[in-house]
């Protein structure tokens, strides 16, 4: 019961930060994921610190943004990150490129940490020329599957590359999809039945200079279907989902529609890869997204880049879409200098996690950006509440008739140098007191079974009882609350302990309840 209840107040203390790590040159987060914990674990690119030009950073951060371990990974040359999955002994798999190992001018590097960050095992895979990983999942087996671009093998001039690996590094198979021109994958996701879908973009199909692309293969590797889906510029999907009904939820960008320069596109797709719906989001300017995840209530999550709105010449860009492809909000964080992400998650508190850089306006360093957000996206006095147009495009989607390939791809084992980074941690905007969003004299407290809550100003709150195991028991109230004091009589049927949680715009509070 008690490592229960505790569980539940982790769920329920949603923090909210902005946090910048770095040091003197040029350091970002590309990807972030969360562990069971209520812990996350950042993989990016860093400049300030390692053995080479640029090398794997990888941080292990506290719930509420504090940092418990970072780590190096590199050789003489530039070796960057791009995506990460967890293991299921509790490790982690990172992808990326790597110059200073390898066989060809890039290569991919993959390596196996455990939990605490120590370095399992690190492989090196391609051709003689050059061969990038873009996206990595996790697969039953312990190992990984990986999708990304090469340069040779393939058809064309860059074909989108797939390898399987076990749980050891080794190399399972490997496939190269393409046409005569080029393709590339950003993304890869492991499907209900086992196989891959995989997103990425087409020169060599479609309607326009680079169309999205969604290949789908069996759990072997074996071409199932693939379609293109754009108009007559250019149209780059970045992110790929499953949807609960067995669908696929894609998003990219796109200069063929919209109401400005690039647009965020966005598709839902049927299991068969037919249209169900495609928007369109974005000012008069450019907005790009990052990776997209599935929120709990069916939604899509993605966070990028916006040059629309706001004083800074680049601001974050942090978007929440409906599950019938209704924009439900779009926040902006930044000032006058650069921020961008590349990867928004849902955090198991309700809130939302996003990795990405800051930098000033006229330098040339950069500072790793870590921002949680509220379940609602908001972040009094640091996030700002913006306005996309939708739009529903006119998409042209036509067959992908792909070859496929197994390359021979040449491999090798690894021996980065690992180091410990002194990193620099900033607080951009802490963020405010409950009092400062509520106003002062604001009481929340037990006073028996019952709940005393004070409320100097009215505004939208919701209250809900939930058990010691995070189950909702009972759900007082949801909409504006009149300024005043209010009593609540919660029915409590089962002896036990009980969490009373106060949402509001921007925060939550909780009191334990005891029966």
């Amino acid at each position: 019961m008690l490592s229960s209840l505790i569980t539940t107040g982790m769920m329920f203390s949603q923090a909210l930060f902005a946090r910048a790590y770095g040091g003197t040159n040029y350091d970002v987060g590309y990807a972030i994921i969360q562990n069971p914990d209520g812990s996350y674990v950042v993989a990016g690119t860093t400049q300030s610190f390692g053995a080479g030009s640029d090398d794997f950073l990888i941080l292990k951060l506290n719930a509420s943004g504090g940092l418990d371990w970072a780590k190096t990974f590199g050789g003489p040359r530039y070796d960057i990150p791009y995506s990460i999955t967890p293991t299921g002994e509790g490790g982690y798999i990172v992808a990326g490129v790597t110059k200073s190992f390898g066989a060809g001018y890039d290569d991919l590097l993959l390596i196996k940490l455990n939990a605490s960050g120590e370095l399992q095992w690190a492989k090196a895979f391609g051709g003689t020329f050059i061969d990038i990983p873009y996206g990595i999942t996790q697969t039953p087996d312990g190992g990984c599957a990986v999708a990304g671009v090469t340069y040779s093998f393939g058809a064309g001039y860059g074909d989108i590359l797939v390898l399987k690996l076990n749980g050891s590094g080794e190399l399972e198979w490997a496939k190269a999809f393409g046409g005569t021109n080029s393709e590339a994958a950003n993304t890869i996701i492991r499907t209900s039945d086992g196989g891959y879908a995989i997103a990425g973009y087409t020169e060599s199909f479609g309607a326009g200079s680079e169309d999205f692309l969604v290949l789908k293969i069996s759990s072997s590797g074996d071409f199932q279907w693939a379609k293109a889906f754009g108009g007559t510029n250019y149209d780059d999907a970045y992110s790929l989902l499953q949807t609960s009904d067995g669908g696929y939820a894609v998003v990219g960008w796109t200069e063929s529609f919209g109401a400005g320069d690039i647009d965020i596109l966005a598709l839902k797709l049927s299991p068969s890869g037919e249209v169900e719906w495609a928007r369109t989001l974005g000012g008069a300017s450019l907005e790009l997204p990052g990776t997209t995840f599935l929120s709990s209530d069916g939604g899509y999550l993605t966070a990028g880049v916006t040059r629309s709105f706001g004083p800074g010449d680049e601001d974050l860009l942090a978007v929440k879409i409906s599950a019938s492809g209704g924009l439900e909000w779009a926040r902006k964080f930044g000032g006058t200098n650069y921020e961008r992400a590349y990867s928004m998650i849902p955090s198991i508190d309700g809130g939302y996690a996003i990795v990405g850089y800051t930098r000033g306006s006229t330098s040339e360093s950069a500072e790793l950006l870590v921002l949680k957000i509220g379940s609602d996206g908001s972040y009094p006095g640091c996030i700002e509440e913006v306005t996309l147009n939708a739009l529903t495009p006119n998409l042209s989607v036509s067959p992908a008739s792909m070859s496929a390939s197994s390359p021979s791809l040449i491999s090798a084992n690894c021996s980065p140098t690992v180091n410990s980074p002194n990193l620099t941690l900033t607080d951009l905007c802490p963020p405010l007191d409950v009092e400062e969003i509520l106003g002062k004299g604001f009481d929340f407290r037990a006073t028996g079974q019952n709940i005393y809550l004070f409320m100097p100003n009215q505004a939208q709150v919701s209250l809900t009882i939930y058990d010691a195991q995070g189950r909702v028991v009972q759900r007082l109230y949801d909409g504006v609350l009149s300024s005043g004091g209010h009593t609540f009589n919660p029915t409590l049927e089962t002896k036990g302990v009980y969490m009373a949680v106060l949402r509001y715009q921007g925060g939550m509070k909780s009191l334990k309840i005891v029966r």
